[in-house]
């Protein structure tokens, strides 16, 4: 019994970590913005074919096709125009990439360019590592300006010897945007809410892992069951479909539903229609689930069902009618009527019977 009680725990716990997994896969990948917002490639490793196929034309900030660029130095700035600053920072080995910077982020970029140079201690933190971009050519006139700052910096910045440091220049220029800003609220909200409703049913499933074992503790008492006693029984249990243990004296549901085997008196086929419909109107088909419903002489009724499949209810419902003493199997509207309306009679009809069927 508690072996059982703990796998269905388990499995609890397995589903609401895949229901979780798959509301969080909606809420990130379904969206056009958001996906290119996570799997943007990263420039450091991009091959020059794939550069040229990011590469954006029209206004800077205005980006389909994002470029991951991680930023861990402003080395200093080189140009600017009324509405922001070009700056250079350092990319894959000893490269340099032109990044222009709206004027609002410019004050942040100079504490940037600030620590990198003259502030000792860690860099701040910032969230040019890992920002996302649009990735333009750089104009002739850009590169000349890029050109410009570096003359007379060559021996500086790179080794002895290098008298031409156009290779050592990206002919790309990146447009930064801080990484919040690449979708705006409404995606914030969908991703928010979506992932909020994954992240719930995750702890409402561990919420009820941990329920099943007391509360069935709890319905087992109730019912005058003693606990030791039905895990000692169900440990060497039948596994019989549908969830269900047979054990020699209990046939339980773990965590659900319980009876004692020599006190069942009825057992008859179930069979659940579900009928699909559009938009509630127009009908698409429907499933058919079987199963078994189970009586015991105390009137309480157990179902157990065993899905699409007919033959596995009627296996289920064979291997338990061989562990009655008295009693039906099968169904008809004249036992339906006596268990229900005068269960004394129906119990005083069996006793010393056997086991009989009755047509469904």
């Amino acid at each position: 019994m508690k072996n059982a009680l703990i796998k269905k725990s388990l499995l609890t716990v397995l589903i609401g970590v895949l229901v979780c997994a798959g509301f969080l896969a909606a809420a990130f990948l379904s969206d056009d913005d958001i996906r290119g917002y996570i799997f943007a490639p990263d420039y450091e490793t991009m091959s020059v074919e794939k550069a040229e196929k990011m590469v954006v034309d029209g206004e800077y900030f205005y980006a389909d096709d994002l470029v991951k660029l991680d930023m861990y130095y402003v080395m200093d700035y080189f140009a600017n125009d009324s509405y922001g600053v070009y700056y250079f920072v350092p990319v894959k080995e000893k490269n340099y990439m032109a990044v222009y910077v709206a004027n609002e982020f410019v004050p942040m970029f100079e504490e940037i360019y600030e620590a990198t140079w003259y502030t000792d201690g860690p860099m701040p933190d910032w969230d040019g590592r890992n920002s996302r971009g649009g990735l333009y050519h750089l104009t002739e006139g850009e590169m000349q300006s890029f050109l410009h700052f570096f003359e007379g910096y060559e021996e500086y910045w790179f080794d002895e010897g290098v008298t031409d440091i156009t290779p050592y220049i990206e002919p790309y220029l990146y447009c930064y945007t801080p990484t919040y800003n690449w979708y705006d609220d409404g995606d914030k909200a969908y991703v928010i809410i979506i992932s909020a409703i994954g992240i719930i049913a995750f702890i409402l499933s561990v919420i009820m892992a941990f329920t099943y074992f007391p509360s069935f503790r709890k319905k087992l008492r109730r019912e005058g069951y003693d606990f030791d006693d039905v895990d000692a029984d169900i440990s060497s249990a039948e596994k019989i479909g549908g969830g269900a243990l047979l054990g020699n004296r209990y046939l339980t549901i773990a965590g659900s539903d319980i009876m004692r085997v020599n006190e069942i008196v009825w057992i008859f086929k179930y069979t659940h229609t579900t009928q699909h419909t559009l938009y509630g109107i127009i009908k698409t088909g429907k499933t058919i689930e079987y199963g078994a419903k189970i009586a015991d002489a105390n009137g309480k009724l157990m179902q157990i069902m065993t899905g699409a499949s007919e033959e596995k209810a009627h296996e289920l419902i064979d291997t338990i009618a061989r562990r009655m003493t008295d009693g039906y199997v099968g169904y008809n509207e004249g036992v339906a009527a006596q268990f229900t309306q005068n269960r004394q009679q129906f119990l005083e009809s069996i006793r010393g019977r056997g086991v009989s069927r009755v047509g469904e």
